[in-house]
């Protein structure tokens, strides 16, 4: 994965104010038997923030001279280039509507770009020219929205674009569509975004992942996630884990029973608890969960040793 020196290559200006950038919810894609996504975390409790937008950090956002680097800006550039002619040509109605495409807001205040013809696979190459030659903000990013969930656009390209766009705000919205892709390719980026510097594209990996049809190939990249240093990436893996792992798997998320978030206790608990429940019972006997000092884990913890 590309470290922070090699992302700041290109960059001419920073500027202030990315907010959440949102992962999509599940689409039609992917032929296979999908994985239960990661549940939304409830809103009421305040010690760790909820997932539903993930938050780029910092709270700035760097805006690139290129979208890649140099040598992949000029290799998607030039596959998007070559075959967009061609499209223009059969279909210059495209080009049309491709300049008249407006940046909306959605109702989570989130760039967008939203046109029915978006979703032909003939739109792809010329979304993805645009979106490398953009430098506003909010038409890149809502750009990379509809990159990421367009027929036409090479599996590979997604894959770069999530592991080493310069924009967190571009790697986490491509991070979070890569659960349609049934592909190595898509598993590869993947684990490399579970490592991103940004919690929101990490967080993006985690749920993407416990979406992927492969799931459960990744459980050991997501294991890795346990010990990360956001406790939002901890107890969303949590959840993970328990959409995708098997029950041998619950006794990796043990070590999150001692966590400093009240949230992460709470949330590992139920997971073990739904991957093996008699790991649980025992658990709460043997770390006195039921007298733990937030109430919601006692509560979730006397539940589990009251069966």
């Amino acid at each position: 994965m590309m470290n922070a020196m090699h992302r700041s290559l290109g960059l001419t200006l920073l500027i202030g104010g990315l907010a959440a950038c949102t992962s999509s919810g599940p689409a039609s894609g992917g032929g296979t038997s999908t994985p239960a996504p990661v549940e939304p975390a409830p809103a009421s409790e305040p010690d760790v923030a909820p997932v539903a937008a993930p938050a780029a950090e910092p709270a700035t956002t760097v805006v690139a001279e290129h979208t890649l680097d140099a040598d992949l800006t000029d290799k998607w550039k030039q596959w998007a280039s070559e075959r967009s002619v061609k499209i223009i040509a059969d279909h210059p109605e495209l080009k049309t509507q491709l300049d008249a495409l407006q940046v909306q807001r959605g109702r989570d205040g989130q760039p967008r770009v939203n046109a029915d013809w978006l979703s032909n696979p003939d739109a792809g190459p010329l979304l993805l020219e645009r979106l490398i030659d953009a430098g506003d903000i909010d038409l890149r990013l809502g750009l990379a929205g509809a990159v990421a969930k367009s027929a036409g656009i090479p599996t590979q390209a997604l894959a770069d674009l999530a592991t080493s766009a310069n924009d967190p705000g571009v790697r986490t919205l491509v991070v979070a569509q890569l659960w349609r892709r049934d592909e190595v390719a898509t598993r590869d980026a993947l684990s490399d975004a579970l490592g991103d510097d940004q919690v929101s594209v990490r967080v993006a990996a985690v749920t993407a992942s416990s979406r992927h049809p492969q799931g459960r190939s990744l459980v050991d990249a997501l294991a890795g996630a346990l010990g990360d240093a956001s406790p939002e990436v901890r107890w969303v893996t949590a959840r993970a884990l328990s959409a995708v792992g098997e029950p041998k798997d619950a006794v990796r998320l043990e070590v999150l029973l001692d966590d400093a978030h009240p949230r992460v206790r709470r949330v590992a608990l139920r997971a073990i608890d739904r991957m093996d429940p008699a790991l649980a019972k025992s658990l709460v006997q043997s770390k006195k969960l039921t007298a733990d000092s937030d109430a919601a884990v006692a509560r979730v913890a006397a539940s589990i040793a009251s069966r």
